[in-house]
């Protein structure tokens, strides 16, 4: 069997418009921008009996969306650098059912980094990555994502003879269940044969 595509079915584009302040000092870089976007012909899956799997694909409805993102790097002494991250965002559908097909990101993101920098040739490492709020579409029966950190260590070791670096890593360091969020079968389809499918 050779999937032959559908050539109906447009590509998703999306239109943006970011406006960004940036603030420096001798030590810090602040940076803070506000965005906002559209998303339209968004690609989504319907019932269609027709269809080996009993679905397909197709363009319907329009997804709309703004945030804010702010970051700051700091330079410390003895070599330690510092930097923040904090971002937001709504995202919107058109209606009640296009929206319930859509997988909502997280509203808030929050990343830091620390580095240190010792001497000329060994650097340590730390950085973390957490998500909160992740939500569902509004007809998905089941219970919301999971907030989670990824914590990521490294200890790098540069300029070795001149020719190589050689860092050791450990990531996801505290074990954190960060998988991305499925769409349910039941949102789109709503048949009892599918149920469960993808949960």
């Amino acid at each position: 069997f050779t999937a032959a595509g559908k050539k109906s079915l447009n590509p998703t584009t999306l239109e943006s418009t970011e406006a960004s302040i940036n603030i420096r000092s001798a030590r810090t870089a602040t940076t803070l921008t506000g965005f906002v976007f559209r998303q339209d012909d968004l690609i989504q899956i319907i019932p269609d009996r027709t269809a080996p799997r009993g679905t397909a694909y197709t363009n319907r409805g329009t997804e709309t969306g703004n945030g804010v993102e702010i970051e700051s790097t700091v330079a410390l002494p003895l070599g330690i650098k510092f930097h923040a991250g904090y971002a937001y965002q709504e995202r919107h559908g058109d209606s009640v059912r296009d929206n319930v097909n859509l997988r909502f990101g997280a509203a808030h993101a929050v990343n830091m980094d620390l580095t240190w920098q010792i001497g000329s040739d060994w650097k340590l490492g730390l950085r973390s990555t957490s998500l909160f709020d992740r939500e569902r579409a509004a007809a998905d029966p089941r219970r919301d994502g999971s907030d989670y950190t990824i914590l990521n260590a490294a200890v790098t070791r540069e300029n070795i003879a001149g020719m190589f670096d050689l860092a050791v890593s450990v990531r996801n360091a505290l074990d954190e269940d960060a998988t991305d969020q499925s769409d349910s079968a039941e949102t789109y389809l709503g048949t009892s044969h599918v149920q469960g499918a993808q949960r």
